[in-house]
């Protein structure tokens, strides 16, 4: 399902990025440096108690995470989009026209 592909993208993309960053880098860069930082504590130790490897762990977290959003805000006020719905649920939600570019197809 969705939490899979979620998982799996994750895993490969922001979660490797951020766990293998090269020492050389980060001591070339304060800012990314502090951005590795923030990253670490808020998402991988803060949302997914230092065990987003866990997938099982991860998985129920990220969709406790959005149960926690939904509960928290009023439907009128939230907008859950899925990548492949395109322009138009975003643009009706925020009273805008939709753009003539196509919608983005890549990270």
């Amino acid at each position: 399902g969705d939490v899979d592909k979620w998982y799996a993208s994750t895993r490969r993309t922001i979660f490797a990025v951020t766990q293998n960053m090269p020492r050389w880098l980060l001591w070339l860069s304060p800012r990314l440096r502090a951005v590795k930082k923030m990253v670490t504590g808020t998402v991988w130790q803060g949302v997914f108690d230092g065990r987003f490897l866990d997938e099982d762990h991860a998985k129920r977290a990220y969709l406790r995470n959005i149960e926690d959003v939904k509960a928290h805000y009023p439907p009128d006020r939230l907008l859950i989009h899925q990548p492949g719905d395109g322009w138009e649920p975003i643009c009706r939600f925020l009273g805008k026209d939709v753009p003539q570019e196509p919608y983005p197809r890549v990270n």
